[in-house]
């Protein structure tokens, strides 16, 4: 694994209304050391097309394809193909603040955490500050987990992870479970935090 590199997995199932903002999302981000791993899952529409030919013009894009199996499945794909110290699981029709990864890997690395978590908002009106909101800092699993299912989106596109944890995940990489229809990101963070010492949730809605 590459330290300080994110790895962003991005499943795609017929995203391509989706992607040219995706896309400016990912170009605006002023975290720059990421690879991009998109995964088009059996797509019927433009979307392989537009992957390939984001990646065409973005040396860090790598793009797989498969059979339709299902998000859970995309993921795993793209965390098999994952080099980074970090994880940042998004969804294709997903849109991130251009200070998104800066700010998510300045808590993981200044508070010494083993995740990050940053506030969400329903619409495309971003916090702008790039200082860290009313951090909170839990540093055993019962209150890291208590507060995550409590207060938090129990959704993967508001934290960055970091890529040895989820090795030590059993099946890894096959982590999200591909049989589950609802609920994958919920599991998959619920075995996540059982194996995390201290995480650090702030108010940034990024």
């Amino acid at each position: 694994m590459e330290k300080g590199l994110i790895s962003i997995i991005v499943p795609c199932y017929n995203s391509a209304s989706y992607l040219d903002n995706f896309f400016k999302c990912l170009l605006n981000q002023t975290y720059k050391k990421t690879e991009i791993i998109f995964i088009n899952d059996g797509s019927t529409d433009e979307t392989i097309n537009k992957l390939n030919s984001f990646a065409s013009s973005n040396a860090n894009v790598k793009v797989y394809s498969q059979r339709n199996r299902g998000v859970s499945a995309a993921r795993n794909v793209g965390i098999m193909h994952a080099n980074g110290e970090y994880l940042y699981i998004v969804d294709s029709d997903d849109s991130f603040a251009d200070n998104t990864l800066f700010m998510l890997h300045c808590a993981i690395v200044n508070f010494n955490t083993d995740f990050s978590c940053c506030g969400i908002k329903k619409n495309l009106v971003f916090s702008d500050s790039n200082k860290i909101k009313n951090p909170r800092i839990f540093d055993n699993v019962d209150d890291i987990m208590a507060y995550h299912l409590g207060r938090v989106s129990v959704a993967t596109w508001n934290k960055l992870l970091i890529h040895s944890i989820v090795q030590q995940i059993p099946g890894y990489p096959y982590v999200f479970d591909e049989n589950s229809a609802r609920g994958e990101d919920a599991l998959f963070l619920a075995k996540y935090i059982s194996l995390c010492k201290k995480a650090v949730f702030f108010k940034n809605k990024l």
